[in-house]
């Protein structure tokens, strides 16, 4: 998800024509991170609600958050607000 954040941002490696659709489908994969967040719904199976809220799971079947997850998850987001930065000419 990272590398198509930045790809959408790299005029060699998509076309302006291209953008809207490679758009949706970057926003498409945020929305299945975000899914993968924990949030108050799903706080409830673990053991400190309070130090998970906002950690990102692995997997869908899998309620461990990892570190590297949370930190790709967020590096996937900083990408992509960069790559919105450049599309939007700042």
């Amino acid at each position: 998800i990272i590398f198509l954040a930045t790809m959408l941002a790299d005029d060699r490696l998509t076309r302006a024509e291209e953008r809207p659709l490679e758009l949706a489908r970057l926003i498409s994969s945020l929305r299945f991170l975000r899914q993968l967040q924990m949030d108050n719904a799903n706080a409830w199976m673990c053991q400190s609600r309070r130090k998970s809220l906002g950690g990102v799971r692995a997997s869908t079947w899998d309620q461990r958050m990892p570190p590297h997850a949370s930190a790709m998850t967020l590096l996937a987001l900083c990408e992509t607000l960069r790559a919105l930065d450049v599309m939007a000419g700042k």
